[in-house]
């Protein structure tokens, strides 16, 4: 298997793990699934740019992010459907979707009958898990805490009596 274009289903959206701190953990598929598409959504498109230049991809790049407004959702599936697209979603690292953008255009998808495929890969929480000490036989992942300290205090005492190992992120 080599690293060039690949046929992919149209219409689709393709939820594209990239690299959590090294370009070189890129997988193959992704790099392949980059290469394919006919766009790529991006959380931020100046980060998105560099590994796409590792990987001498060049691909018409859109900014989505959680600040994306419902029209902009709107838009972006009357292309994939109107034409028809396969988009890739990618996050600055990791992804998409863990703790990153891409939930309203994945539902939103899913409820306009537009396949969305994953493209699996790096991921913080496992990477971490899978170094820690702690028990990851059973664990629950709680994302970032609000950020306020009232409502911060208030979910760590709802998590109290948890039994299972919490990851939580923090910015």
């Amino acid at each position: 298997m080599n690293s060039s274009n690949i046929e992919l289903e149209k219409p689709a959206i393709y939820v594209v793990a990239t690299p959590i701190g090294n370009l070189s953990d890129f997988s193959l598929r992704g790099q392949q699934v980059l290469k394919s598409v006919d766009f790529v959504l991006a959380e931020d498109t100046r980060k998105s740019a560099l590994l796409l230049q590792r990987y001498r991809i060049k691909k018409q790049m859109f900014s989505y992010h959680d600040f994306s407004d419902a029209i902009r959702v709107d838009e972006i599936l009357g292309i994939i459907l109107e034409k028809p697209a396969a988009v890739a979603l990618v996050a600055d690292s990791g992804t998409p979707l863990v703790s990153d953008p891409g939930f309203t255009i994945v539902k939103k998808s899913s409820e306009e009958g537009v396949p969305v495929i994953p493209i699996p890969g790096p991921s913080a929480l496992i990477a971490c898990l899978s170094v820690s000490d702690i028990p990851i036989d059973r664990f629950i992942f709680e994302g970032f805490l609000p950020s306020k300290d009232s409502a911060r205090i208030s979910h760590l005492r709802e998590l109290r009596h948890e039994s299972r190992s919490m990851v939580f992120y923090e910015a």
